[in-house]
């Protein structure tokens, strides 16, 4: 570069309107080159249009040049702008001045950030107290309205009052919310958005307490109606304050953001109710009445930029243009049908058959006949696993050494279930390759094997080389030696498509299923590293190269991943522990571990003994990670300590003066004093000596002797003999505050104020006074009065000491874990630090009880598992996961299927008839889609059906979960939408549906829509009333003209049918309860290797019948579903509570076996504050054992609020109950409950039971809910054994216990106590 040119300043503007300012300068070759002030990130592409702006040109300081060009090459730190035209003649458009960006310097830019957020704390937190007048009366109407009922209304007063009382705390805890979340002005992670509030979902209720749903939900619809009423604001105040504040505009945090406002104003909201009814009417006020003030708020905000020249025209631009920060093209529907890759149009799989030799289990067979599972079949199907499995089979380690003794078949089992569901998982995605390979849709009837024939006897798929282990680990070999670098181990390419790339193997060469299994399941443990152990950047580069070392390693020994004493899993443990950014800032440890690393990659060749060669070096690095953990834990408890201690002392200093001065009047020059210097030395002595010190004594008698001197000098004057002897020993006392506070005059000041007072030279001036410090620090348990709904959790606080383990969910949505490293002497505090020892957390104990209310728990056993073990659990997981998906959705559409959805139906009605919210389900049927078939043919007219699901999937929001109940009728569940919201949301699919097209053999077509809605709410009878109202909504919608949108007119005779049918429930169970109506009778549960009519270890299930006027048993399922819509069923649950204890202590008394017994519990009873202790109160009064007894809970009961499950389960497993998870199966989402509840059984759903020697789906469903619960020590029972044709494929798959008519028929307790036997004496 000349010594002439110059570097200018400018900033390069792409298409997208992101901008970077830096400098630019002219390249010898005539380019132009831009350094940014920052890096650029995410890095735009090579050849991509932009323009370049400079500023400050020589001749005219105040142009500014707009030049056009395009990105020759770019980096971090540098992009080169090749011009469009040669820059000697280019013709420069000179740009309006007021439309520059011109950026203040640092001073300017730090004035302008303080000054925007002073006046953004002012107006809200002056609008948060005059809002605070308008809730209170709110909360006051409320208390005497009777919406609520007795309960509503107490917890609207009990509101009021805390309010009253806590008025300016509130407003102090509000404001200190907004200062916290602009303490920066960027975002913590890439993933962050506007709102950092975790999004609710109808898709995962599965997973949600139903409680903090309605909140969470209302929350959401809040903070999305603000920033949809505000975008354009919004948006202008974080691109200006990320540009003044020198941030990329993508990473900046928005200021006073309508999601941190609401969330200051509910963290402030926390110390008023806990009371869902209350916190839902304080958020729908703060919408009706805060949320209006910002619209001046946010302007007001801009303008403070804008009056210094940042951006002035912003906000037209955006309105012009559309967002500058997330320009998004929406889109409902293409015009033209697509075949979704990997669908199943018309293709459902064949379930009537079960699993044979040429299906292993896990498969799906190609048998459209039923036969008969033979020995020789399941030799065959168990062999067939590739020959690698076969040749290694025999040993315990895989490679020629025998297993460790007395485990070699449980790591075993381990390794063939995982075997087992990777080729489920494979099967299943082998499927759909067939189908989108194919190009053409699967008729019915047609297997996919069959399918693939087909579609290569056509040429659509051309018949590939297979791939043994020999060329494969060649492949494994070259590739090693070659792989490429990478940066992150996200989104990592699968090996068995590198291995294609880059190791030397056709495009279209097959590997075989074994191979493909064990490269499958090494990037299901890179996913899992990434994902649950967040690998620091500066060790993925490495580890990414260990992966194909680690493929060779499984080829040549394929269960070294299932045994933990194996050197490769033990280097895999250790290197997790010492990878992950979560347990070290310590680079110069994660360097070395990354050589250990790269030399265990370069140097491994067939052989295992270099993973045990690390292992010592990787035991020292783990040693100095744990002492450098156990020094940052000390150093924080030593913190604390010293803290606790300080304010233990300033406490006392309190009391000191509390005791000797009067708060009304206290001298001024006294208290100057002590502002001075001498209350940092009472605290000093106090810390030293303590209260009981001559040192202390001497200081309060010192004051003592102040006080009454000033007294008697305002009644006339202090004794001369008394005047001297206090200044002697204010002059010590000067003396004494001169050592230890050097060069501080602010007591001697106030030392001669107070001898001119005691000598009569001064009058004495008084004063008020108030502590620096609580004198008396009030325990936040002491609160819990007024918030019962929290004694539950507090009594789980009281219980935690040093070292427990907690898990919470992170800003950035990852699941972490905290350490309680120290507990306040008066156990209200608690501190916690992360697993670097970093204190992340100081809690009272309430607030540590609220994080247990929702959902901060106990690690669970997977959490605490290895990379490998939890690799394996994910494995299973997933092939759980796709059987599931695949029973609970629709082979045409994709959605999931009808019966589902009815099951979430059912589930949403409860939780409607429980707390009394309300939702909404819409049927919808294609208007004359009949005539698609008669002009087409059934092929387009599922074409069309698949599309139309695509079509509802896309414009439904999140709080919708859309399904195809039967033929064109589909079905969309909306959680939390009252009846005019379901209107507008139905009218908005209608219109959008009609005004899109479809292309079907050529021709565009058009269709409309049919809906009709019905309300879900508490006076709903049952799901299927609920459907059929919204069918008569729908048939009145066609006979009407269709195209249309009708609501189902509920009317006043059914609310009252409702009030009439409440009341006659409730005398019906206390007639019921009162008599010998309710009888419990107990069915045998076996263990599946004895045969149920043989000697059996005796465990029974209680369960509840009705005897009618005849005397005959009846089923008790209509009492039980009226008991729960009318909230009585917690009473039906004592009463069998009760009456099962009592017999068991009959037994006990009459010298009886007593027999394990499995009792059912209600969801509603498991989430019921009282109810369990209830259950504790029983156990005590009747002395049962509590080894005998297992409570079995439904997963849909878990799910209404899974943390109060899950204490529920922990608290009576820790006195020796056990739980069993009951119908385990039918839900979306049942493999996240094995997980997060520690229970003992898992009791598969009979619907999966009775047909399972004649359907392989059921087969391989059961036998994943299996491996998946042995994985994680859990027994299985299967229900509904009704035949004892099922028990050889139950013994099969390897179940524990069978219940079933096929094994007992339930009969009453007297009839089961005479078979019992009688305990030897």
């Amino acid at each position: 570069m000349s010594n002439n040119r110059l570097a200018l300043p400018a900033y390069l503007r792409l298409p997208d309107g992101l901008r970077f300012a830096g400098v630019a300068e002219i390249t010898d070759a005539g380019s132009l080159l831009l350094k940014p002030k920052q890096s650029i990130s995410p890095l735009p592409p090579e050849g991509l249009p932009v323009h370049l702006v400079i500023a400050g040109l020589p001749d005219d300081e105040e142009a500014h040049i707009s030049i056009s060009g395009s990105i020759e090459t770019v980096n971090s730190r540098e992009v080169l702008i090749a011009p469009d035209e040669d820059l000697p003649d280019l013709v420069l458009e000179v740009m309006d001045p007021d439309s520059i960006l011109w950026l203040p310097g640092p001073e300017e830019a730090e004035r302008l950030i303080g000054e925007m957020l002073t006046l953004g704390h002012e107006q809200l937190n002056k609008e948060m107290r005059r809002f605070l007048v308008e809730l209170g009366d709110r909360l006051f109407d409320l208390s005497t309205s009777s919406r609520y009922g007795i309960s509503g209304q107490h917890a609207h007063y009990d509101a009021l009052n805390v309010l009253k009382r806590n008025n300016e705390d509130f407003l102090e805890d509000f404001s200190k919310g907004l200062a916290s979340s602009v303490e920066t002005l960027e975002k913590e992670s890439d993933g962050q958005t506007f709102a950092d509030l975790e999004a609710a979902s109808a898709r995962n209720l599965d997973l949600v307490a139903l409680d903090e749903m309605d909140q969470k939900l209302a929350v959401d619809k809040i903070v999305n109606n603000l920033i949809e009423k505000h975008r354009v604001e919004l948006e202008s105040l974080t691109i200006r304050t990320a540009l003044v504040a020198d941030r990329e505009p993508r990473r900046a945090r928005t200021p006073f953001h309508p999601a941190y406002v609401l969330q200051a104003f509910m963290d402030a909201f926390e110390a008023i109710s806990d009371s869902p009814v209350v916190v839902q009417d304080a958020l729908a006020m703060f919408y009706e009445a805060y949320a209006p003030q910002l619209e001046k708020l946010y302007p007001a905000l801009n303008a403070v930029f804008i009056a210094a020249g940042v951006e002035p025209g912003l906000e037209e631009d955006i309105r012009e243009n559309g967002s500058l920060l997330n320009p998004v093209e929406k889109r409902i529907i293409k015009s033209t049908v697509r075949t979704r890759p990997g669908s199943e149009a018309g293709a459902p799989k064949n379930t009537d058959s079960p699993p044979t030799q040429s299906s292993p289990v896990g498969s799906i067979s190609n048998s459209t006949q039923p036969e008969t599972r033979g020995e020789s079949d399941r030799a065959t199907g168990q062999a067939d696993s590739g020959n690698a499995t076969a040749n290694h089979a025999a040993s315990g380690s895989g490679d020629g050494r025998p297993a460790p003794k007395g485990i070699g078949s449980k790591h075993d089992a381990m390794y063939d279930a995982v075997i087992s569901a990777l080729d489920t998982t494979r099967e299943r995605l082998s499927d759909d390759g067939v189908q989108s390979a194919a190009g053409q849709l699967i008729s019915d009837g047609q297997a996919p094997a069959q399918a693939r024939g087909t579609a290569e006897a056509s040429g659509a798929i051309a018949p590939a080389a297979t791939v043994d282990q020999t060329q494969l680990l060649n492949a494994l070999l070259a590739l090693q030696a070659s792989q490429p670098q990478s940066t992150s181990l996200e989104n990592l390419q699968p090996l068995e498509s590198l291995v294609k790339d880059l190791g030397g193997l056709a495009d279209n060469s097959q590997l075989e299923r074994d191979g493909a299994n064990r490269l499958s399941f090494v990037d299901t443990v890179f996913q899992t590293l990434s994902r649950n152990f967040e690998v620091s950047d500066d060790m993925a580069p490495s580890l990414a190269r260990l992966r194909v070392p680690l493929a060779r390693l499984s080829l040549q020994e394929p269960r070294f991943f299932a045994q933990p004493e194996h050197p490769a899993h033990k280097l895999l443990d250790k290197i997790s522990k010492l990878a992950s950014a979560d347990h070290t800032l310590n680079r110069s440890l994660q360097k070395k571990v990354a050589a250990i690393v790269e030399r265990v990659a370069e140097n491994y060749s067939d052989d295992s003994a270099v993973f045990a060669d690390a292992q010592g070096e990787l035991d020292t690095l783990l040693s100095q990670q744990n002492r450098s953990l156990d020094r940052n834990i000390e150093r924080v408890i030593s913190g604390l300590q010293g803290q606790e201690r300080l304010n233990s002392a300033q406490r006392s200093v309190e009391r000191l003066l509390e005791r000797n001065l009067d708060t009304e009047h206290a001298p001024r020059p006294l208290l100057d004093l002590l502002d001075g210097g001498w209350r940092s030395a009472l605290v000093q002595i106090a810390l030293r000596d303590g209260e009981d010190s001559i040192a202390w004594q001497e200081e309060e008698a010192l004051l003592r002797t102040l006080v009454e001197d000033f007294r008697e000098s305002s009644e006339g004057g202090v004794p001369e003999p008394e005047v001297r002897e206090v200044q002697r020993r204010l002059e010590a006392l000067n003396r004494r505050l001169n050592s230890s506070n050097p060069g501080s005059v602010a007591h001697e000041n106030a030392l001669r104020k107070i001898n001119a007072v005691i000598t009569g030279k001064a009058p004495v001036d008084t004063t008020s006074y108030s502590p620096k410090t609580p004198v008396h620090r009030p325990l936040d348990s002491q609160r819990v009065e007024q918030l019962p709904r929290l004694r539950r959790w507090l009594h789980r606080v009281e219980a935690l000491e040093p070292g427990a383990k907690l898990r919470y969910r992170g800003a950035d949505g990852r699941q972490r874990k905290m350490r309680l490293v120290w507990v306040s002497e008066d156990r209200d505090q608690f501190a916690f630090v992360n697993e670097r020892g970093q204190k992340i957390a100081e809690m009272s104990a309430i607030q540590l009880a609220r994080q247990l209310s929702r959902g901060a728990q106990m690690p669970t056993p997977v959490d605490e598992m290895s990379v490998l073990d939890q690799s394996m659990f994910g494995t299973l997981e997933q092939a759980q996961k796709t059987l599931s998906f695949d029973r609970n959705r629709d082979s045409i559409t994709q959605l999931i299927n009808g019966e589902s959805l009815l099951y979430q139906l059912q589930r949403t009605l409860r939780h409607a008839q429980a707390k009394g919210s309300e939702h909404a389900f819409l049927l919808l049927d294609i208007d004359n889609f009949a005539l698609v078939n008669d002009v087409f043919d059934d092929t387009s007219g599922d074409q069309v059906l698949s599309e139309f699901g695509r079509l509802l999937a896309q414009i439904n929001d999140r709080r919708a979960l859309t399904a195809r109940m039967e033929g064109d009728e589909f079905g969309i569940l909306l959680t939390y939408r009252d009846t005019e919201e379901a209107r507008r949301i139905a009218d908005k699919i209608r219109t959008d549906i009609a005004s899109s097209s479809l292309t079907i053999n050529g021709e565009m077509i058009s269709f409309t829509v049919s809906i009709g809605i019905a309300s879900v709410l508490q006076t709903s009878a049952s799901a299927a009333s609920i459907t059929e109202q919204a069918r008569q909504a729908l048939t009145l919608a066609k006979t009407q003209g269709k195209d249309q949108v009708v609501v189902f007119d509920i009317d006043q005779e059914e609310v009252m049918n409702y009030k009439l049918e409440r009341a006659s429930s409730r005398k019906q169970l206390d007639d019921a309860m009162s008599t010998d109506s309710l009888v419990l009778r107990a069915q045998p549960i076996v263990q599946s290797a004895v045969d149920g009519r043989e000697g059996a270890k005796h465990h029974y299930e209680v369960l509840l019948s009705l005897r009618d006027d005849n005397g005959e048993l009846q089923s008790p399922q209509d009492f039980i579903m009226s008991a729960e819509r009318f909230g009585y069923v917690t009473l039906v649950d004592r009463w069998v509570l009760k009456e099962t204890f009592a017999w068991i202590s009959q037994l006990m008394d009459t010298q009886k076996e007593v027999p394990e017994l499995s009792i059912n519990l209600s969801g509603t009873s498991i989430t019921d504050n009282d109810f369990l202790d209830y259950v504790l109160e029983q156990i005590s009064e009747y002395g049962v054992g509590t080894s005998k007894l297992c409570f079995e809970i439904t997963e849909t009961g878990a799910i209404d609020n899974l943390p109060r499950a899950a204490d529920f389960v922990r608290t009576l497993k820790n006195i020796g109950c056990k739980f069993s998870l009951d119908d385990f199966g039918t839900g979306l989402a049942s493999h996240k409950y094995l997980k997060e509840l520690p229970v003992d059984y898992v009791k598969i759903d009979g619907t999966f039971i009775t047909d399972i020697h004649k359907s392989s789906t059921d087969y391989a469903m059961t036998k994943s809910i299996n491996d998946l619960a042995h994985f994680l020590g859990q027994k299985t029972v299967a229900e509904c054994v009704e035949n004892m044709e099922i028990v050889p494929a139950l013994r099969e798959i390897g179940i524990d216990y069978l219940q079933g008519w096929g094994i007992g028929m339930p009969r009453e307790l007297h009839e089961v106590t005479d078979e019992l036997a009688n305990l030897e004496t």
